[in-house]
């Protein structure tokens, strides 16, 4: 679903309820009813599952799936960077850049949007299409990837490669991050600094989007409600001169013009640069233009600082990733 319409409405409703007269307990109890903490499920060993899993660990990591035989899924989602990169575009096949800012691939089983412009129906799909696709691993067509397969000793056909990397993929869990500790019932496991944080969140109306187990990733909505995007963001247009126009690129439908995928905020703090183009260079800058283009408004110096402190509160202990 893209969220385009309405949005007024639901921040005005947010605004009209006086989130700093809260004392900290009726906050924590708000946002109990709001949002939910990450739930990090185990696999037994001895389950059918675990030996799949197994088998997506290690497609995410081998480089002989490629076309070039030097790239993997982990070149671009690097565990290092929280499953992302550090780079507005990361370097692919051939060293080529990807076409847009690499999104972490962590908590991706709270994700009902996979892609930036929803263009794939599940994770499996998402799997099956990065063999093929000139972003991912780039090999001509279908048979060519099932060639690398076989070539590098899996008896896959690409659906069950694909399923086995969905399924890897879902275990990529953070866990403990203060936020969650609060929404478990400790109240002092947020600074006063995001506890003003999370108050700003919610008056500001940043949670009319940005809700959920995954605080985002669940509809797509137009980068710059205001204003086209790159008027505040500076972004270069793409080879052909145009900007990237997001969803219409899939639909041909101008209506979803500089639409993209809500992005999750868990464990944002660590994965700069930020949008679909890693235009925003740091998480500050984010919040700013955050504020600009979707909310029509300047951010005082203390917003910015007390959303910085809140969202780093999202942060969690990265995965297993071995």
């Amino acid at each position: 679903m893209v969220v385009v319409l309405g949005l007024a409405a639901i921040l005005a409703a947010v605004w009209t309820f006086d989130v700093f007269s809260e004392s900290d307990e009726a906050l924590m109890r708000r946002v109990q009813g709001i949002f939910a903490p990450l739930d990090v499920e185990s696999v037994s060993a001895d389950s059918p599952e675990f030996q799949r899993i197994a088998v997506g660990r290690k497609l995410f990591f081998d480089t002989r799936l490629s076309k070039d035989g030097t790239t993997s899924c982990a070149s671009c989602h690097q565990p290092a960077h929280y499953g992302t990169d550090p780079n507005p575009q990361s370097l692919g096949v051939f060293k080529k850049l990807t076409p847009r800012n690499t999104q972490a691939v962590l908590n991706l089983r709270y994700h009902r949007v996979v892609h930036w412009t929803g263009d794939r129906e599940s994770l499996e799909d998402q799997a099956i299409r990065s063999f093929t696709d000139p972003g991912g691993l780039a090999n001509s067509t279908e048979k060519e990837a099932l060639s690398k397969l076989s070539q590098a000793g899996y008896r896959e056909t690409l659906a069950s490669a694909a399923d086995a990397l969905a399924l890897y993929q879902r275990t990529l869990v953070t866990k403990n991050s203060a936020f969650d500790r609060f929404l478990r019932g400790d109240i002092e496991a947020l600074t006063k600094d995001q506890k003003n944080g999370l108050r700003q969140f919610l008056h500001l109306g940043c949670v009319a989007c940005h809700t959920g187990v995954a605080f985002g990733a669940k509809d797509m909505i137009r980068f710059g409600l205001t204003r086209d995007y790159w008027t505040v963001t500076g972004s270069a247009p793409k080879a052909d001169g145009q900007h990237d126009l997001g969803r219409q690129g899939v639909t041909g439908n101008s209506n979803d013009r500089n639409v993209f995928k809500i992005p999750s905020l868990r464990n944002v703090a660590m994965t700069a640069p930020y949008f679909h183009d890693g235009s925003a260079k740091d998480l500050a800058t984010a919040i700013r233009w955050m504020g600009e283009l979707q909310l029509d408004r300047k951010l005082t110096e203390r917003e910015v600082h007390e959303l910085k402190s809140f969202l780093e509160s999202l942060t969690g202990e990265p995965p297993n990733w071995n």
